[in-house]
């Protein structure tokens, strides 16, 4: 081994024998690492958490619906569960647009999400609405986290900005979406196959009543028609298109309690189980991981230094 070459193993016992120089290594390393959680900028923390209602407690109220249902082969127990995944929802570019382009207060001035994520130079220069729009939503998307507990189903949003007002009414904004996506565009989308059955529900019941119409009419001008072969024939023909109508009538009125019953199925109900708040201590910078940073690097900048001074002399 060359002399002027030092074990990493003798360098630390030489380094940390001076106890006197490590404390107050350390100490300055503490009073930078306070210094430098006050210069840097902060960020703040909202979050809500909530849930999505299962479909399974609709089964369990159906009541008589189930066996009016069953009356005509018909399980509602069978039925499949929620299709809608509301992680998907939040984190969907949709509602992302929606929250960056709304015109809302951003310290004191008027502002859009949209202006708030472009302050850099190089976006400032960019006058492409199209790009900055873009990266706005992929900023937001960095600031906006969604976590999903496996066991109890609960979904807690997270908003991070340096503005703690801010963050906490992102997350009302949300909110407020998400309610006015479930109880309008989803409820208009379910609500056409609704219409459909309406219409047909309407045209067969007008249908049903013209024919038992004609078959009161034809017993009040043949009151005796059963002692003729041919008006039995006529009767019997005139008592099957009511039959017919009537099964079908009864068949569209299940089909539209099974279409409604399935809508309220396929349409979640959003629960807020706790709403969104701020947390006044910031979310970053964390003081700890500031001073466990500055204590590596000074430490790891005192031993080369160390290092190279014994390794040097003559």
């Amino acid at each position: 081994m060359n002399q002027n070459e030092i074990s990493i193993s003798k360098l630390l016992n030489e380094f940390f024998s001076d106890y006197r120089y490590v404390l107050k290594l350390i100490l300055y390393s503490l009073l930078f690492s306070i210094a430098l959680y006050f210069i840097l900028p902060k960020k703040y923390a909202a979050e809500m958490s909530i849930t999505q209602s299962s479909s399974s407690s609709l089964s369990s109220g159906l009541g008589n619906v189930s066996s009016i249902a069953s009356s005509f082969g018909i399980n509602l127990n069978n039925m499949e569960g929620d299709i809608f995944y509301l992680p998907n929802l939040i984190n969907s570019n949709s509602l992302k647009y929606s929250i960056v382009s709304k015109d809302r207060v951003i310290k004191n001035n008027p502002n859009t999400l949209i202006d708030y994520y472009n302050q850099s130079f190089i976006t400032f220069i960019n006058k492409s609405e199209e790009k900055r729009v873009y990266n706005a939503i992929e900023s937001f998307s960095k600031d906006l986290i969604v976590l999903e507990d496996q066991n109890s189903g609960m979904i807690t949003v997270k908003y991070i900005s340096d503005d703690q007002t801010l963050s906490k009414e992102i997350l009302f904004d949300i909110k407020d979406y998400l309610n006015e996506y479930l109880n309008s565009d989803l409820n208009l989308q379910a609500s056409s196959m609704l219409q459909l059955i309406n219409s047909e529900i309407k045209s067969t019941k007008e249908d049903l009543n013209s024919a038992e119409e004609k078959i009161a009419i034809f017993v009040d001008k043949n009151r005796n028609y059963f002692e003729s072969p041919s008006l039995i024939v006529q009767y019997n023909r005139l008592e099957r298109d009511v039959t017919i109508l009537t099964e079908k009538y009864m068949n569209l009125i299940v089909q539209q309690t099974m279409s409604m019953i399935e809508e309220k199925k396929q349409l979640p109900q959003l629960n807020i189980i706790s709403t969104p708040m701020s947390n006044p201590s910031p979310y970053s910078p964390k003081i700890l991981n500031i001073f466990l940073i500055v204590i590596l690097l000074v430490f790891s900048f005192s031993l080369a230094s160390k290092g190279y001074k014994v390794s040097t002399k003559p």
